[in-house]
Parts: structure tokens; sequence; C-alpha cells
């Protein structure tokens, strides 16, 4: 509807314009709970990959202990066949 001046009537203007706001301050406390949603699913991602981190840690330094371990028996073992390769000669 328009005036005789072929412009809107300001009530008609004023209730618009008071919707649109309305429109956007619901949009912009939609966009702020989902951006609060997303910093707490990042804390969360983040506090896991800290977490699988020193996991991932604590079984890099088990591996390395294996293999020293390994690395030790191996030269045990060898240390023993050189032995008994010395006991054979002497026989």
């Amino acid at each position: 509807m328009t005036s005789s001046n072929g412009r809107e009537p300001i009530d008609q203007r004023l209730d618009r314009l008071t919707a649109t706001m309305e429109d956007l301050v619901r949009l912009a406390q939609e966009q702020r709970r989902d951006h609060e949603s997303l910093d707490a699913r990042l804390e969360r991602v983040i506090t896991a990959v800290v977490a699988d981190s020193a996991r991932l840690d604590r079984l890099l330094a088990a591996v390395e202990a294996q293999s020293q371990q390994i690395s030790d028996l191996r030269s045990t073992a060898e240390a023993q066949e050189r032995r008994l390769a010395r006991l054979e000669r002497r026989q």
C-alpha cells in the first residue's frame, strides 16, 4: 500500500525494517551458537589429538626400548656364538 504521494507509509516501512532487524539479530544469535558449538568441537578434537600424541610418544618409547633389547640380545647371541666357536676349536 502506498500513500497519496506514491511512497510507502512510514509505519509499514518501520515494520519492515523492524522485522529485518529482528531477522538479523536472530541470524547473529544462530551464528554465535554455531560458532560456540564449533569452538567446543574444536577443543574436543585438540584434546583428543594431544592425548593421541602422548600415547604415540609412549608407544614410540616402548618400541625404541624393545629395539634396544633386540640389539642387546643379538650382541649377546653373537658373543656366545664366538665363544662356542672358540671352545669347539680348542677341542
